[in-house]
């Protein structure tokens, strides 16, 4: 099969990576994707929405396609979890964390336009999360498959 053919076709190739490599790739996608889902929940008739819907389209299926050397096994859902959410917003420390990040935003000019509390937000975070990783840890998913994700979250 010719490159271009198999780069338009519907096969998902897996990336394997020690875990220290996965890690830093997580650690890395951990802020914009929480950054873009806060300003997607926050700011619901932005004209960037298209924009950020793509860029997580993007680094969901980055991480979707993790394996782990050597053995090519996919990560456990708490792999996922613990890098994209726990650490960032677990341990008592998540609403403070929201806030943060949403005056942040703020400054960036992004501000919140509707109203909604930080222990919502960080719900919803929580949720969301919380099925990604599931996902991720089953199975590599298509574009449709993320923008359906995306959609119902």
């Amino acid at each position: 099969m010719e490159l271009h053919d198999l780069v338009a076709s519907d096969v998902l190739p897996e990336m394997a990576y020690t875990q220290k490599k996965a890690e830093r790739i997580l650690t890395a996608l951990e802020k914009p994707m929480n950054d873009h889902l806060l300003r997607l929940w926050t700011m619901p008739g932005s004209a960037d929405r298209e924009l950020w819907i793509r860029d997580l389209i993007n680094w969901i299926d980055e991480i979707a396609e993790i394996v782990l050397r050597p053995a090519n096994t996919r990560p456990p859902h708490i792999f996922y979890y613990k890098l994209l959410f726990f650490e960032p917003f677990g341990g008592g420390a998540g609403t403070a964390n929201i806030l943060r990040r949403l005056r942040r935003l703020h400054r960036q000019g992004f501000p919140v336009q509707i109203d909604v509390t930080a222990d919502v937000l960080l719900t919803r975070l929580q949720a969301f999360h919380r099925d990604l990783s599931g996902l991720c840890a089953s199975k590599i998913m298509g574009e449709d498959q993320i923008r359906g994700f995306l959609r119902e979250h």
